[in-house]
């Protein structure tokens, strides 16, 4: 056989294997979203008879009407916004849940034709790309100890309480980034179900010449009505006729109160402040409602004018109330994407009001500029106006405060910067699916991480998230993640812009693809100081921009062609996991090194999280016994110690099991102890701190030891 022969020999083959690796994708990635749901609900103490009845219901819609079970969460998103382990949240994703295998179902039997085509656009490859990398980004935990990521004893008791602990886990906890996996699939799962349901609307020949309009009213008009309600609520609840306070908890850093600061239902006034800049798009929908049957069988017959200034009046009403919650929210990011996305809203209202009316000419680009500058000039005085009326006491001064600092980016860099740090320990896949506050902790907070001991933690208590979404998708999905997300980003973007500059479009189909372009837009200029995904129903919000794009793109005719492509991603992933593997277990072997380290903290207990001391320093607690990871580069090792009771305590000092010093704490105030290290090349090496007992211990759990502070090891 020839060279030639060989390679085309080859290259069918690859070509055969292509569409069947793009369904095992597609497959797998749905088979985990349902399975994710299934552990989601099995929780048998976590249901009401209220929540149990509404998940039935959203069980029986995700089948029989998919979209209005998406329309029904997008509605609910507002009053569920809430952080991880919270009851809104709990109660947001197990309902999200109920709906995941309705939806999958569908979406795999009836709708199977068109759920390929849109996976094999270029939207829907980069949400199956971005999906596909948060999944394998998985990778990155002990799963050579699964039931330590329950914090289960063995697999029979890990399997028992995975449930509940999937259910409420906080951004620390191991199993936290399996959630966020979850719930970035299902969110996938629904804006999939969009984008479906739109093109199963033109196949029907329903608005076929609109793009599939009646799914589309039903999705915008979801996210409008939430908008309106959690603008009402935030209203009513200023004014002190409801309280809120039963469905959140303030934000226990800068809004103590819950007075300071609008944040409606949401449990923080930035995620509230994010809500309302990605759903005032939506406000452009009312330019899609068909006002009569007949209207809506013939868009061509004019419409009577005082419905057209109706809808104008409750535009531009609904434009300056979103302005004003996110002015009393005193978010800057706030301010600043809302401020652009007013803009660009404003603008195309003018535009949709001339189209629709006969006598007036649509405005040109320049004018509509001018309209848009002119909305961002305003913004600033309607802003002070709202402040003095609605803002309460010191209203103005804390504007003024938070107005002076709207250029500092400090806070924000530090966020950014410890996320790409983190990122660049596993630069492939990532540390895992969202799992920065996991990973800072490990990699500031805790001896032997890779920051741990290089002055004071950058980010104090709050390292919750990077806030900036980008940075946290590199930190826990690595360069992989990041590229898949900026690709849903460009996709949209180009699908959005494509439909308002296609020849011939009607003002419908041009008015979708604004909402979508706006939606997108503000989640790219928030995502700089916010990270999204956070929190879910945010999540889902922006998702469901994203079905909106896939929807607007043409769809691919070839179902094989669809297969390959899909398949041809799937081999990308594959390639990024063994990447991943190589690097984490050969070269650099950080993965590697993890689990020799989980090995050695078996032995003992790591240090506990730092403590700020009397005298401003920051402090660690040793226990009984402690283990600290040391650098094998390291040639000298140092670090202060102080005993933690009044009667003197011995300290043992030992060095990969040998004991190379013996202390006696019988003074108050802190000692300084310098051992020289022995360069050697093996892992793991490990510093044990033996505190013996003392005379006033009356327990294990009551004994804190000693306390040590400033471990420094030097370099060669």
């Amino acid at each position: 056989m020839t060279t030639a022969a060989a390679i085309g020999t080859a290259g069918s083959g690859v070509a055969r294997l292509l569409p069947a690796a793009g369904a095992a994708l597609v497959i797998g990635l749905g088979v985990v979203a349902a399975a994710g749901a299934v552990t989601l609900v099995a929780r048998p103490d976590g249901w009401t008879v209220t929540t149990l009845l509404a998940g039935l219901t959203l069980a029986g819609l995700g089948w029989a009407r998919p979209v209005l079970a998406v329309a029904l969460l997008l509605a609910l998103a507002p009053i569920c916004g809430h952080r991880p382990t919270t009851g809104p949240f709990l109660a947001f994703v197990g309902l999200t849940a109920c709906a995941v295998p309705g939806w999958l179902a569908r979406l795999a039997t009836r709708d199977r034709a068109l759920t390929l085509g849109v996976l094999g656009a270029p939207a829907g490859l980069a949400l199956v790309a971005y999906c596909g990398a948060s999944l394998l980004s998985l990778s990155s935990l002990p799963i050579y100890a699964p039931a330590d990521i329950v914090g289960a004893a063995s697999i029979a008791e890990a399997w028992r309480r995975l449930p509940e602990a999937l259910a409420t886990a906080d951004v620390v906890a191991t199993i936290y980034p399996i959630l966020t996996v979850v719930l970035t699939l299902h969110a996938a799962v629904a804006a999939l179900t969009i984008a479906v349901g739109v093109r199963r609307d033109a196949a029907d020949g329903r608005a076929a010449a609109d793009g599939g309009i009646d799914t589309v009213l039903v999705v915008i008009g979801a996210i409008l009505v939430g908008l309106v309600a959690t603008l009402a609520a935030g209203a009513l609840d200023r004014q002190g006729l409801i309280d809120l306070r039963v469905l959140r908890a303030t934000d226990p850093f800068t809004n103590v109160s819950g007075d300071e600061r609008l944040q409606s239902t949401f449990g923080h006034a930035g995620w509230f402040a994010e809500y309302v800049c990605f759903a005032t798009p939506a406000i452009l929908a009312l330019w899609l409602w068909p006002l009569d049957q007949r209207q809506a069988r013939e868009p061509s017959l004019p419409e009577p004018p005082s419905r057209r200034y109706a809808r104008l009046v409750a535009a531009v009403a609904l434009l300056a109330a979103a302005l004003a919650a996110i002015v009393l929210s005193y978010q800057r990011g706030g301010w600043i994407t809302g401020a652009i996305v007013a803009a660009g809203v404003a603008a195309a209202i003018v535009r949709l009001f001339g189209e629709t009316t006969a006598s007036t000419r649509v405005p040109p680009l320049r004018r509509l500029l001018a309209i848009a500058a002119g909305t961002v000039i305003l913004a600033l005085p309607l802003g002070l106006l709202v402040i003095r009326l609605a803002g309460g006491p010191g209203a103005m001064d804390r504007f003024a405060a938070r107005a002076r600092t709207i250029t500092q980016v400090s806070d924000r860099q530090a966020h950014v910067t410890a996320g790409l740090r983190l990122g660049s320990l596993l630069p492939v896949l990532g540390g895992g699916s969202e799992s920065f506050a996991m990973r800072y902790q490990q990699e500031y907070l805790l001896a032997g991480g890779a920051f741990y001991a290089r002055g004071q933690s950058p980010l104090l208590g709050m390292y919750g998230s990077a806030h900036n979404v980008f940075a946290q998708t590199f930190a826990g999905k690595g360069a992989v993640g990041l590229l898949a997300l900026l690709l849903v980003v460009v996709t949209s973007g180009v699908a959005a812009i494509r439909a308002v500059r296609r020849p011939g479009a009607s003002r419908r189909s041009r008015v979708v693809a604004t909402v979508v372009l706006g939606m997108v837009g503000a989640f790219v200029i928030y995502g700089q100081v916010q990270e999204v995904f956070y929190v879910a129903p945010l999540q889902l919000t922006v998702f469901a921009a994203f079905g909106l794009a896939a929807a607007l793109e043409p769809p691919i005719a070839s179902l094989t062609s669809a297969r390959r492509r899909l398949g041809l991603v799937g081999a990308l992933l594959a390639a990024g996991l063994a990447a991943h593997l190589v690097h984490g277990y050969v070269v650099s072997g950080r993965l590697a090194g993890e689990y020799r380290d989980r090995a050695i903290t078996r032995a003992g207990e790591r240090l506990s999280a730092p403590v700020l001391g009397d005298d401003g320093e920051y402090f660690q607690w040793a226990g009984t016994r402690a283990v600290v990871t040391v650098p094998r580069q390291a040639t000298e090792l140092s670090f202060d110690v102080r005993r933690s009771v009044a009667a003197p305590r011995d300290v043992e000092v030992r060095f990969d099991g040998r004991l190379i010093d013996r202390i006696h704490l019988d003074a108050d105030g802190w000692r300084h102890v310098v051992y020289p290290l022995q360069r050697v090349r093996a892992l793991p090496r490990r510093l044990e701190i033996v505190v013996l007992p003392g005379p006033l211990a009356t327990g294990p759990g009551d004994d804190r030891g000693a306390a040590v502070r400033r471990i420094r090891w030097g370099m060669e």
